[in-house]
């Protein structure tokens, strides 16, 4: 829990009372945004075999309904994401847009923005790419909103930050993937000159580099850089890592391409912490003895006490196993990988049949996956909006097909 989460549940008169009601409270709107997205797609579609698919997925999928009572801010963020979709499918599909709409359109977006780090960066990049799919009397209120969201985002980014003492996102998290790479080329056998080596252990201790690098999670070495070294020259460690990537352009591939192998490779599992636990059974890490799927735990000050131990026995056993990622086809429906080429599948497809609307509200979601590439692991509560996505990336390319008939 977030400090924020600990001094609300302390307000309620106990952690485990605050913690409890801060879960209801977030799963009656993840409900409700579930409800509404199931009902957008009846709506749209007019066909009720695909509605009660949509709302199958949303009541059943375990996956769904697991992290709809965490308190992972990522189920936020991705719930926003989604009916952040659902407002640009319609801000682009109708031809009347009432002021309340680009309202709603900014506040959903705001918290989408505030909730991820990255959030800000998704934000610009396709705001423009919506922008320039508009229509021309659309986007006059349309930039006035996202100067609203950006504006805001500012405020709270550092004023509100510094007033309440939170500490802004540690920069060497955008270093996740090129110090990857660098560890990679090093421990690889890579083409580094020995002058190059020296620069390289002025940031990466020799030690780290050779004892704690790990595939497919950043954490050890990233959390071993020396970061005044890195601000004190950085265009010094940033020509550093083009030099020896150009000489190295396949080991930068191949660890870029290992560190996100469960994103985009349907039969991956979901695994970083898995191997580094079974390396170095560091503390904190007992729970990924098989599988770093998802992790429905209770962390302190909060107490754990089950009153149906049966379903939380199989709740921990389809997330801390590897049991639904083996299961033949039933093991595609928990793969991240195999979700993502579902998406790119329809996007595609809506591309191909010259759909403005349904492309460019797929392609949002697809920029929010490609965002979770550059960071430290391939974890499922990052790119959750696949999972939570799935009914709408399905009913999008469908309801191109059948307007096409």
């Amino acid at each position: 829990m977030t400090d924020d989460q600990i001094q609300f549940s302390d307000s309620l008169g106990g952690y485990n009372l605050g913690i409890a009601g801060y879960c209801l409270l977030q799963m009656a709107f993840v409900s409700f945004v579930f409800s509404y997205v199931t009902e957008w797609i009846g709506k749209l579609t007019e066909k009720p075999w695909m509605m009660c698919l949509a709302f199958i997925w949303y009541a059943c999928f375990p996956v769904v309904s697991v992290t709809a009572g965490c308190t992972t801010k990522d189920v936020l963020f991705t719930t926003f994401a989604l009916l952040e979709a659902i407002l640009i499918y319609r801000m682009m599909k109708n031809r009347e847009i009432a002021k309340t709409e680009y309202i709603l359109w900014a506040v959903v977006s705001w918290f989408a923005v505030v909730l991820r780090s990255t959030g800000i960066y998704i934000f610009v990049v396709f705001s423009l790419i919506l922008y320039l799919n508009l229509d021309k009397y659309k986007k006059r209120p349309f930039v006035i909103s996202c100067f609203c969201v950006v504006l805001f985002w500012c405020f709270y980014a550092w004023p509100f930050y510094q007033l309440l003492g939170v500490q802004p996102v540690n920069k060497r998290e955008m270093l996740s993937i090129p110090v990857q790479q660098l560890a990679r080329a090093y421990n690889r056998g890579g083409d580094i000159r020995p002058d190059e080596k020296e620069t390289l252990f002025e940031i990466l201790p020799k030690e780290r580099l050779e004892q704690f690098y790990e595939p497919r999670l950043s954490d050890p070495m990233k959390g071993s850089l020396k970061m005044e070294e890195i601000e004190k020259e950085p265009l010094k460690y940033a020509a550093l890592w083009l030099k020896i990537g150009i000489r190295n352009a396949g080991v930068y591939i191949s660890s870029f391409l290992d560190n996100t192998l469960a994103y985009w490779y349907p039969d991956g599992f979901v695994d970083g912490y898995t191997q580094y636990y079974s390396k170095y059974h560091l503390p904190g890490y007992e729970l990924y003895r098989e599988s770093s799927f998802f992790a429905p735990i209770t962390e302190p000050p909060g107490e754990r006490d089950s009153r149906l131990p049966f379903l939380e026995s199989a709740i921990m056993k389809l997330m801390l196993t590897k049991l639904p990622q083996r299961v033949p086809l039933i093991s595609m429906l928990f793969s991240p990988g195999m979700l993502f080429w579902l998406l790119l599948g329809s996007l595609a497809c809506c591309m191909r049949e010259r759909r403005r609307e349904e492309s460019v509200t797929l392609l949002f979601m697809l920029l929010i996956v490609l965002a979770c590439f550059v960071g430290p692991i391939a974890l499922v509560r990052y790119c959750l909006i696949l999972f939570y996505g799935l009914p709408v990336m399905l009913t999008l390319p469908v309801e191109a097909f059948y307007a096409k008939l």
